[in-house]
């Protein structure tokens, strides 16, 4: 809870996926007693979007993201305290940074040292229909709910690898995938665009949505795209890429698309004691 915290800690972690769990694990195999902040209701950030069993983490033949999520928190010491709360403000102070947390109620926290472990959040589309149709027709992963795609046409939005791999997965379960992309060309790996090419994959290119459209049922029913047309489909999945979870931080610590840049040690650039590790850092 918030109000056991003390207003001063060594050591705060922002972010409770990987990158922050390694954190963690790594201030309590050295000895260092650590906060880590996350709103949760769960850690684990994106692995909670893995929906089958990834056969290429070291150490173990498959596992799921769920199960790599337990055994990891089940190594981080007993010293790492999880408070489930938001970073609301940050602000530089004379012992570190200040962080104002928001749970249950408004915490003031400041920090001598800070890692940042924010990661991620897919690109959405921000068209119409995109955000009341999450769940209603407008999946979230490829594997989540597979089945239900069987025989039923799927649009995926979006040309890159994540596009391509989703559309070849969705086929391999009797899905009619139909891959949407703005551009001239796909922009996935040659081997994903190969792939697509010789399964027979319908690629629309030049091909920019503009609403997701409900039936009568409230599920998806069709998709609008930018010359008028209506393209029938009961399911779709957006694929347009990734943005950078660092709106709350300084702007001197960005980059021009907000990612964080650091140094060899992972330094924030211009900041002796604010680290940076995952997916949000730069270089990658």
């Amino acid at each position: 809870p918030l109000a056991e915290l003390p207003a001063r800690e060594e050591i705060v972690i922002v972010g409770g996926g990987v990158a922050g769990m390694a954190a963690a694990l790594w201030c309590g195999r050295l000895g260092h007693p650590c906060v880590l902040v996350d709103p949760g209701p769960r850690l684990g950030g994106q692995l909670h979007m893995v929906h089958f069993e990834m056969i290429d983490v070291p150490g173990f033949a498959r596992i799921s993201g769920v199960e790599l999520i337990r055994r990891m928190w089940r190594q981080v010491p007993a010293t790492t305290r999880w408070v489930a709360a938001r970073l609301e403000r940050l602000e530089a102070s004379a012992g570190g940074h200040t962080l104002t947390l928001r749970g249950k109620q408004e915490l003031k926290l400041e920090a001598r040292t800070l890692i940042l472990a924010t990661g991620l959040s897919r690109r959405t589309l921000a068209v119409p229909g995109e955000r009341e149709l999450r769940g209603k027709g407008i999946l979230a992963t490829g594997s989540r709910d597979i089945d239900k795609t069987r025989g039923q046409r799927v649009a995926i939005i979006g040309g890159g690898d994540g596009a391509c791999e989703n559309a070849l997965k969705l086929a391999d379960v009797g899905a009619e995938p139909v891959l949407l992309h703005r551009g001239a060309q796909l922009s996935a790996r040659q081997e994903f665009v190969e792939a697509v090419a010789e399964g027979g994959i319908e690629v629309r290119l030049g091909a920019e949505v503009t609403r997701f459209i409900a039936g009568g049922d409230g599920h998806l029913e069709s998709i609008e795209l930018g010359d008028g047309e209506r393209l029938s489909c009961r399911y779709a999945l957006v694929r347009v890429g990734w943005l950078p979870n660092s709106e709350i931080y300084p702007s001197s610590w960005l980059d021009t698309e907000g990612y964080v840049p650091c140094d060899a040690d992972l330094r924030v650039k211009g900041e002796e004691r604010v680290f940076v590790v995952g997916d949000l850092r730069n270089p990658p």
